[in-house]
């Protein structure tokens, strides 16, 4: 079922971490990044497959675009060419994003297998029923994205077709798309599918690092948590205290090999839509504020909240993830702690050192991933309109 991860908790089937992933998961599948066995029949056909869709989705939308504006760029209006270059930026990262991913399939496996570790310690039901919701939000996350890519995507199509024109302008030397309205549609269909290829493609590589920043949230929560009932249960021993906390010191470590384990290609992957959102936005701006026509102007306000979807929630959340390590934190310090045994009061103070550096993550090793960031990348749009306009290239753009 499609909305089997969407479902409600129940007692009987509540669903692990891992399932915030499922999704995601399929979506690799389907592009051909997690193979299946060798010794399964259609493993070649299926890496074949996968060498189909990053031809389409991370070469051609490259070499299709940039064709065009060489060879065929008389046939563009300011409304197409507006359309289609507005996009160039972020189609520009897609398969740097996708080379940087593929390499690193392995860490998702491993990431799996550690929020398996994690769940084991949810042994309360009103824990299970935590991770449960997370995972739901995750998967609704992936589909709410899909869908508003698709709607940005389809109002595209629809608009260049009934403007007598391409979508995105990808270079097509086979196919005339001004002899006949039947080949204006076979062009524009073929494109719409090659650039669901490539939205898709960026999709997955975008997703992953929110699923990541709110399945990790839960679980910081949750060790949380169980830190506040350190010994509170006055028929726990001594000893079983200190086991308890030694169990929430491991809890953190694997915390933090969770976040070691994604930290290299989420730094990489929102280093790259860095770059590429605040050119991306000025150019759409400008589009939308000066050239665009109704039906035109509804797809470039879709595309800018797909836009935004793609830096501001993870860079949310990873303002929320500090102010969750210093909750910890404070949890670690107000515990009832103050009549325990020296051996338990070491180990608290070690684990509240080892907490007092928050999970915070760089992009390019460089840039701290938070909202301020994304603030300042944004305002490289209105960066794009000043000089556009002081180059006049809106009144040059309107008497050509």
């Amino acid at each position: 079922m499609i909305f089997e991860y969407l479902r409600e908790p129940s007692l009987e089937d509540l669903l692990p971490s891992r399932d915030a992933f499922k999704y995601l998961e399929r979506g690799m599948k389907c592009v051909g990044w997690i193979p299946p066995p060798k010794e399964k029949l259609y493993y070649w056909a299926h890496r074949f497959w996968s060498v189909v869709v990053f031809s389409l989705g991370g070469i051609y939308t490259q070499v299709g675009l940039y064709a065009t504006y060489i060879f065929d760029f008389d046939s563009f209006t300011v409304n197409t060419f507006l359309s289609s270059i507005q996009s160039v930026p972020d189609a520009t990262t897609v398969p740097l994003k996708v080379l940087t991913l593929l390499p690193n399939i392995w860490r998702f496996h491993k990431g799996w297998d550690l929020l398996d570790l994690m769940d084991k310690r949810c042994t309360r039901m009103e824990e299970r029923f935590e991770v449960h919701r997370c995972v739901v939000r995750c998967n609704t996350a992936f589909l709410i994205y899909t869908a508003v890519c698709s709607i940005f995507l389809t109002l595209t199509y629809l608009s260049s077709v009934l403007m007598g024109s391409t979508p995105w302008g990808f270079y097509n030397p086979f196919i005339d798309y001004r002899s006949s309205p039947q080949n204006l549609w076979i062009v524009c269909t073929f494109e719409y599918f090659v650039a669901s290829v490539a939205s898709y493609l960026d999709e997955m590589a975008l997703l992953y690092p929110l699923m990541f920043g709110l399945i990790l949230r839960t679980h910081i929560k949750l060790l949380t948590e169980r830190i506040n009932r350190l010994r509170t249960n006055s028929d726990e021993t001594e000893d079983q205290s200190y086991e308890e906390l030694v169990n929430c010191c491991k809890d953190y470590k694997l915390i933090v090999e969770f976040c070691n384990n994604f930290r290299p290609i989420i730094s990489v992957t929102i280093f790259l839509q860095f770059i590429s959102i605040g050119v991306c936005l000025g150019l759409t701006l400008f589009n939308l504020l000066f050239f665009a026509t109704f039906w035109i102007g509804l797809a470039t306000i879709v595309f800018i909240i797909v836009l935004i979807f793609q830096t501001f929630p993870f860079c949310y959340v990873c303002d929320l993830v500090e102010k969750d390590c210093e909750m910890l934190s404070i949890a670690i310090f107000q515990s009832n702690w103050v009549d325990a045994d020296k051996r338990y009061k070491k180990s608290l103070i070690y684990f509240l050192h080892r907490t007092q550096q928050p999970i915070n993550f760089k992009a390019g090793g460089k840039f701290k991933i938070c909202l301020q960031t994304n603030i300042e990348m944004a305002k490289i749009a209105f960066s794009v309109i000043t000089f556009a306009k002081q180059l006049n290239i809106m009144d040059k753009l309107q008497a050509n």
